[in-house]
This record gives structure tokens, sequence and C-alpha cells, in this order.
């Protein structure tokens, strides 16, 4: 029967360094894009009314700006942050130990297939649809709340 292990908690593996790398750097290039075009969607009258009134560059930036462009850029970058989790299975090739990986060691263990892997998608399913909620709730109350 499979035992419950404690953790070992130490230095980060090379694998799960390379993984985290790679991974941030692919999600980083979508996530720049997703900000940008949001940036963009804001009216340049917006920048210009806030100098007008007496505001400095960065106030206007923090304070009428992002607002209004992550309000635009947060679906998109949503689900990007969903594909990134997504994504995480793809470092089983590597030898990170993640939820697919971890998975596999208890199908091979225990010959229990349906039960590791069905855990597993649970999970996977119950961190997605607790981001959606999260992105859905705080799209709705807005940047400025």
């Amino acid at each position: 029967m499979w035992q419950w292990q404690q953790p070992h908690v130490g230095w980060p593996s090379f694998e799960f360094l390379a993984a985290w790398l790679a991974l941030s750097l692919y999600a980083m290039a979508f996530i720049a894009e997703d900000i940008r075009s949001g940036l963009n969607a804001v009216p340049r009258g917006q920048w210009e009314a806030a100098r007008s009134h007496g505001m400095r560059p960065l106030q206007v930036l923090r304070w009428v700006i992002l607002p209004q462009a992550l309000r635009t850029a947060w679906p998109p970058l949503l689900g990007q942050y969903l594909n990134t989790i997504k994504n995480t299975s793809l470092t089983m090739a590597i030898g990170v130990m993640e939820l697919s990986y971890r998975s596999r060691q208890i199908d091979a263990q225990t010959l229990l297939t349906f039960q590791s892997f069905a855990v597993a998608s649970v999970l996977y399913v119950v961190v997605i649809i607790a981001l959606q909620r999260v992105g859905r709730r705080r799209g709705q109350a807005g940047w400025s709340a």
C-alpha cells in the first residue's frame, strides 16, 4: 500500500530550476504582450487629461492608466496564467516532481492507474476553477477598488 512520505525541503534541483526558468521566460513574452496591448487600449487623452490636472508621470501611470489597462488586459492575462499552470505537466519530461510525475509514480507503485490520475485531474481542475473565479471576481470589481 502507498504511504505518505514526508517531503524533503532542500535546495531546488537543477531540473526544477531549468523548468522554472523555461516556463517563466515562455510565459513572460506573452504576459508582456498582453500588458502592452492593455496599455495601448487606453486612449491618449487619458494621459493628457491627468497631466493637465498636475499629476506627475508616475502618478498618471499608477492612478489613471494602469487601472484601465489592467481591466482590459485581465482576461488574456488570466488565460496565460492558466496555460502556464497546465504547461507545468510538460516539465515531467525533464524529471521535475510535479503533479503528473507524482501520479505516474503512484501508478507504478500501486497499480491504481485510474485513481492516481483521477486525483491529479481533479487537483488540476480545482486549481484552474479557483483561479478563474478569482479572475472573474477581480474583473467585476475592477482594478481601482
